[in-house]
């Protein structure tokens, strides 16, 4: 293969590959797992600012994914950066409710 052949292909095969990647991701990020402080500096980069106590509530009540027991290195959680980047772009955002507004007696 020539060498030009060698150089326009590998661009084409980074671009493919960060396709789900946000701009606005820090690049020092591991590509293969994420830690809860690589979490947390992805969703603050990304405009989602939380707290690691908040993080782990999130975790243990289901709001957020859970880190598998076979996914955990000794008792440290990790996640796949996929995962983290799919609960971003589908999470609910402040001020969103999962149940219905009562109705009050002023209102009837």
């Amino acid at each position: 293969m020539e060498a030009s052949a060698r150089y326009t292909i590998r661009p084409l095969l980074s671009m493919a590959m960060s396709v789900d990647r946000d701009p606005r991701e820090p690049a020092d990020l591991p590509q293969d797992w994420w830690f809860t402080h690589h979490v947390l500096r992805y969703l603050e980069a990304v405009g989602i600012k939380i707290k690691r106590g908040t993080w782990s509530t999130y975790t243990s009540r289901g709001y957020a994914p859970k880190a598998k027991d076979e996914e955990k290195l000794g008792q440290l959680p990790r996640w796949r950066p996929d995962v983290i980047r799919e609960y971003a772009r589908t999470r609910p955002g402040q001020g969103a409710r999962n149940t219905k507004r009562r109705s009050t007696s002023a209102e009837q």
